[in-house]
């Protein structure tokens, strides 16, 4: 078989159309590479990838279409060309391919004329159309034409899928959060560290009763999704730690069932906590976090409930940190920016760093009743210079990151949360005047030998036991407590009582209560001469 090297250019004048590499003669096939210099881009059609970058001289108004085959057989073309010709490096043609002068090209682009046929070209106006060398399939150019288009589409659709994508998980219209900052790559309120899951534990601590078994489950469910990397979206932390604060469902074969059968690398420990004797501890949130977070062992953690569903993609969103490293950042779940009334309640899931946390001595355990223990920390954080930042629930595309996994409620009523908040504000801001918790000693626990059988190889089991510590109204005494639950008995104004730290000594007074109820005229009376 012989072989031969052919050029031919086809240069066009800028009064007509652009010629197409579809006018190029030969079949597109492994010996064939066309270059099409479209503003000076040349593109390989086999692949669709640039073949050099062209100099500086073809890019501009012209256009000019280059075809270089080799090693293509003799029959494939009508003439030989000599084996090894190069393609010219100026703009010129071959009027003869058997050898004859080369006839050079005007500088002004001129149409070809009519004596100086290319391969049996007719004019067509200023630009010269092929019909091809003798052989030359023109179907197969013009499939080869649709298949590359197809490519170049499928490849543009993809690139703006995934640029669509990256913008919709990254872009973020919540409150303190990174609006069209992040995708242009400015860091919100100046934090420009990003967080990276290997700093990240994600810490629940639960007391489980039978009718909250399906929120945990859903809950649960969703760490386990967002314990992995997926699609370009970051994992939202590297550890998890469960303590069960006596629950009376079985929490442990819930997380057994779950975390141990999903195969995922992320580690679980799981903590059982009772009391000195064995017995069932009441549910006190403030000492079952702060046993938990004493277990931490990352910078960060990322504190929920039982009920809270998590999604990969929350650090993105939620940086801590400068690249100064000279501002102490926590996030909480604001209820004042929720969205619906089921998202009021991821108030309590704060993410921080353990050394801000440890400043404050964490969670006030005094707090032993239901309200208030949440926002008291927030209020000592702030007070020691730290800045509050809500965690960012949605991104631009409504896509969920944090949220509260809807269950029935216990049956408590408002009334008396707010009642019992009203009591735990004013107890502990009286506390804190003269006994700061900061420099209160923590309960004490002690790790036993109990454990039960087949525990999964992602999980690790430890029993505990301890927990005694005298809560605020213990502190103030029985009188003290008893006074304040009727000074915080109507509620339309105890939601308004004891805020800014103050106390029932200098806090808000309602004359329309006072004037309406004689018992809370009796109990503010008798507390403020205390």
């Amino acid at each position: 078989m012989k072989t031969s090297s052919i050029n031919i250019s086809l240069v066009s004048n800028t009064r007509g159309p652009r010629p197409s590499f579809r006018d190029c003669p030969f079949p597109v096939s492994k010996f064939l590479s066309i270059w099409l210099f479209q503003t000076g881009l040349p593109i390989n059609p086999t692949d669709g990838s640039l073949s050099k970058f062209p100099s500086s001289e073809t890019i501009g108004s012209k256009s000019k279409i280059i075809c270089n085959t080799y090693l293509v057989t003799s029959e494939n073309i009508a003439h030989d060309a000599p084996v090894g010709y190069a393609p010219p490096l100026t703009r010129d043609r071959t009027a003869n391919i058997n050898g004859a002068p080369r006839r050079p090209v005007p500088d002004t682009m001129a149409p070809f004329s009519e004596d100086a046929p290319l391969l049996g070209a007719s004019a067509q106006g200023a630009e010269r159309s092929f019909i091809g060398i003798p052989g030359a399939p023109a179907q197969k150019n013009r499939i080869t034409s649709v298949v590359r288009a197809v490519l170049v589409a499928a490849i543009a659709c993809t690139c703006v899928a995934a640029g669509a994508n990256h913008v919709a998980h990254r872009i973020s219209f919540e409150p303190h959060a990174n609006g069209i900052k992040s995708f242009l790559g400015w860091a919100p309120d100046g934090l420009d560290v990003p967080l990276d899951p290997p700093q990240v534990t994600l810490l629940a601590a639960c007391h489980l009763v039978p009718e909250r078994v399906p929120a945990f489950r859903n809950a649960i469910n969703s760490w386990v999704k967002a314990a992995h990397d997926e699609a370009g979206t970051k994992r939202s932390f590297d550890k998890v730690i469960l303590v069960d604060w006596s629950s009376e469902a079985d929490l442990w074969g819930e997380t057994a069932r779950v975390w141990g059968g999903a195969g995922i690398p992320t580690p679980l420990s799981f903590y059982k906590v009772y009391g000195n004797d064995g017995e069932p501890l009441k549910w006190q949130l403030a000492k079952a976090v702060n046993f938990g977070l004493s277990k931490v062992t990352t910078e960060v953690v990322l504190k929920v409930d039982c009920d809270t569903y998590v999604e990969r993609g929350l650090l993105e969103l939620n940086p801590l940190q400068n690249h100064a490293n000279d501002r102490k950042i926590f996030r909480y779940g604001d209820y004042r920016s929720a969205k619906d009334e089921n998202e009021i309640h991821i108030n309590g899931c704060i993410m921080a760093r353990m050394d801000t946390l440890r400043q404050v001595n964490m969670y006030d355990e005094r707090l032993q009743q239901y309200g208030w223990d949440d926002s008291n920390l927030y209020d000592r954080l702030r007070d020691s210079g730290a800045q509050d930042l809500n965690i960012t629930r949605r991104n631009a595309a409504g896509h969920t990151y944090i949220t509260h996994v809807w269950h029935p409620h216990s049956e408590m009523s408002q009334d008396a949360r707010v009642g019992a908040s009203c009591v735990n504000r004013c107890a502990v801001n009286r506390l804190e005047r003269y006994n700061p918790w900061k420099n209160q000693q923590r309960a004490e626990y002690r790790e036993i030998a109990e454990a039960p059988p087949n525990i999964p190889g992602s999980i690790s089991f430890h029993s505990y036991r301890g927990g005694n510590l005298p809560s605020v109204l213990e502190t103030l005494g029985k009188e003290t407590s008893d006074l304040l639950e009727t000074y915080c008995k109507n509620s339309q104004f105890a939601a308004a009582k004891c805020y800014a730290w103050s106390d029932w000594s200098d806090g808000w007074d309602f004359k329309e209560e006072l004037d309406t109820d004689k018992d809370v005229r009796w109990a503010t009376e008798k507390l403020k001469a205390m």
